[in-house]
């Protein structure tokens, strides 16, 4: 989709204030090259504070490069990413995630050697929430179990 394109779509209300409102993230002209491969060739996209956002496309469309563009894993890559008002084009990934964007690829050999509650207590609890792991392990796993079901 063009320029022109995204510029005649309508948007209902709801959305318009999202739209309106300061962006938690701004792509433009996005581009990005695994090695001499060039791969992303201009991805522009804006996501408002609480906007959820849902990249589609078939095997092979960017999906994963556009995400892993945005946090830097990709080689060499041009074009603005902003977080907030945060200029991160050239920022190295670490101080990407300090901006408060994460990345957690779905890749099912990562912590193969783990078993499933293992796996399901490895996000660690934040905020006022957070107490010991060893104290709410069974907690913890029985309400990411319901959850789950």
């Amino acid at each position: 989709m063009n320029h022109a394109e995204r510029e005649n779509i309508e948007v209902s209300g709801a959305e318009q204030a999202v739209a309106d409102g300061p962006a938690a993230l701004t792509i433009t002209g996005l581009q990005a090259w695994y090695g001499e491969s060039h791969i992303l060739h201009g991805v522009d996209l804006r996501v408002g504070r609480g906007e959820v956002v849902t990249l589609l496309g078939r095997n092979g469309a960017g999906r994963t490069t556009t995400l892993r563009a945005i946090m830097g894993l990709t080689g060499r890559r041009t074009g603005s990413v902003l977080i907030g008002e945060r200029e991160t084009i050239q920022l190295p990934t670490h101080k990407i995630a300090h901006c408060g964007v994460g990345y957690c690829p779905e890749e099912r050999a990562i912590f193969s050697s783990l078993s499933c509650e293992e796996n399901l207590l490895l996000p660690p609890m934040v905020g006022a929430a957070a107490t010991p792991c060893r104290s709410t392990k069974s907690t913890r796993c029985s309400r990411t179990w319901k959850s789950a079901a």
